[in-house]
This record gives structure tokens, C-alpha cells and sequence, in this order.
């Protein structure tokens, strides 16, 4: 299949769980934490399986240590995020991941010793200012003072980056499903060590609101990320990651078209603001921050 074709696949699937997350964490589940978290023990035990289907190959030592990192930082980059999530509309937040060819230059410059021209230098300031913008309720001249989103969604892309770079520094010299199965190891181990420090408090809510539609929407949740998460990674493999970022750019359309969706017909399920004036700011500020994302790369 064409890498392309894998590479917009996952931002469409990662549409449909900002969704699926974000419904949990407004009407099912009081602290997000918990989304993330048994989320990645079905990771975990997914890459256990694909592990013991290819006999528990053992990768050498650093490229090991550096794909569980990629698994940690992959469960860490969404702390942040739930935690946006609970605060703003998901149109308003998913666009200001954004941001993420932003560290991943920056990191390539500081560690790779690539210099940074004067269109991506803009690329840069575009992105920015569409992401000041978009993470505001109302466009006036405080804008450039972010709201605690803004700062949020800027963690965790700058984790989400690091994942990225970790993944494919192992995956283009190791086999593709045994470096996938240690980085949904290091997810899952990452939701062990939340889950043994909120014990408590998980204990209580599978005890007394654990029903099960919030067990559906988990699985669903996890099994529509996990492939999102493949189709990216696939794309990585097969194609630049250059390319595959301005692609996984698109994520605000379809955010954007899911959003409108939902709240024309299933508003009782999602609700977001679509008065034609703030879509209209919304379509604007996405593609301005698309057209950052292309500059840089380009």
C-alpha cells in the first residue's frame, strides 16, 4: 500500500479518539488520567502477544533502551493532553499540535547540527500565531496571551516529537513489528507505574462507575488508536518523516469536520461551537498553521 495512504490514515483515526476521549473525560470519567492508563494496558498486552508471535527477539541493548523511551514518552505526551481536553473545545486543541515540526527541527538543528533557513524560520512564526490564535476564545489583541491550553498542547507535542525521533532512529536499522511491540512495552509499563501510584483512586472508580459502555468506548478508544498509531509508524518507515508530518497536519480538518458533525447531529454526545463566524476563524487559523507546516518541510 502507499505510504501515503497510511500516512493520512492516521490522523483521521487520531480524529475519531480525540472524540472518543474527549466524551469520556466530559461526561464518563472524572480525573483523564485514566483514559490514558488503561488505555495502555491494552497496549501492553497487545505488544506482549506480537512479541511471543515472533519468539521474544531481544533487540541489543541501547536500541532496546531508546524504543522503550519512545513507548514512555508516547504515554507521557497525553498527560498534557487530557488535560487540555478537560479544559477547551478538541478543535481548538488539536490544532496546536501543530507545534510538533517545530521541536523536531529544533532537536534536528541541536543534536544533528542541520541549520534552519529563513522560510522555516517563518514556517515557524506562522504556526505560532495560528496556534496563539486558535487557542482563543475571542480574536482580539489578547491573543498573544495563551491561555493554560496553549502551554499544555505545547508539552505535549514537544513530547510526541520526541517519540517520533526516537522511533525512527530504531526502527530504520531493527525489524518494524519488534520495534513497534518494546514501544507499546514502554506505554504499557509507563501506565503500570500511574496505575500502581493512583491505585487508590482507579480501585474506587472500577469498583463503583466502571459500567459497560465506558468499557466499549475504552476497548474502541484503544484498538482506533493503536491503528492510528501503526498507519503512522508504517509511514515513517516507508516515506521521510518530513513528509509524513505535513500530512498528519490534517488532523484539524478532520477534526474540524467531525466536530461539525456531531454537534449538528449528536449534539448530546459532543457539543462545540459552530456558529459560522468561529468556524470560519477556525478553517482560517488551520490552514494557516498547515501552511507553516509546508514551509518547513519545503
Amino acid at each position: 500500500m502507499n505510504w501515503f495512504l497510511y500516512a493520512i490514515a492516521s490522523p483521521a483515526l487520531y480524529s475519531l479518539t480525540n472524540y472518543i476521549e474527549k466524551f469520556l473525560v466530559e461526561k464518563r470519567v472524572k480525573n483523564p488520567l485514566l483514559v490514558p492508563t488503561f488505555g495502555g494496558l491494552i497496549i501492553l498486552l497487545l505488544g506482549i502477544l506480537i512479541l511471543a508471535i515472533k519468539h521474544f527477539p531481544i533487540l541489543p541493548l541501547m536500541p532496546l533502551i531508546l524504543i522503550i523511551l519512545s513507548g514512555v514518552f508516547l504515554y507521557l505526551y497525553l498527560i498534557p493532553y487530557f488535560q487540555a481536553l478537560v479544559l477547551d473545545e478538541t478543535s481548538r486543541i488539536v490544532p496546536l499540535f501543530g507545534a510538533s515540526p517545530i521541536f523536531v527541527l529544533i532537536m534536528s538543528y541541536l543534536f544533528l547540527g542541520e541549520s534552519l533557513s529563513m522560510k522555516q524560520i517563518f514556517g515557524f512564526v506562522l504556526i505560532l500565531i495560528g496556534g496563539f490564535a486558535i487557542s482563543s476564545k475571542k480574536i482580539d489583541l489578547k491573543i498573544f496571551i495563551p491561555r493554560k491550553t496553549f502551554w499544555l498542547m505545547m508539552v505535549s507535542a514537544f513530547l510526541w516529537s520526541i517519540t517520533v525521533i526516537l522511533f525512527k532512529f530504531v526502527v530504520i536499522s531493527s525489524d518494524f513489528w519488534t520495534t513497534f511491540a518494546y514501544e507499546s512495552i514502554g506505554t504499557g509499563l509507563a501506565s503500570i507505574v500511574v496505575l500502581i501510584v493512583k491505585w487508590r483512586e482507579i480501585h474506587l472508580f472500577v469498583t463503583k462507575s466502571f459500567k459497560r459502555d465506558i468499557v466499549i468506548l475504552f476497548i474502541l478508544n484503544s484498538i482506533v488508536g493503536v491503528i492510528a498509531q501503526y498507519s503512522f509508524s508504517v509511514a515513517i518507515l516507508l516515506a521521510p518523516a518530513a513528509l509524513v508530518s505535513i500530512i498528519g497536519g490534517t488532523q484539524p480538518f478532520f477534526v474540524l469536520v467531525f466536530g461539525v458533525f456531531l454537534s449538528l447531529f449528536f449534539p448530546h454526545i459532543i457539543k462545540e461551537n459552530i456558529e459560522r463566524k468561529v468556524l470560519v476563524s477556525k478553517i482560517l487559523l488551520i490552514v494557516l498553521i498547515f501552511t507553516g507546516i509546508v514551509l518547513i518541510y519545503y
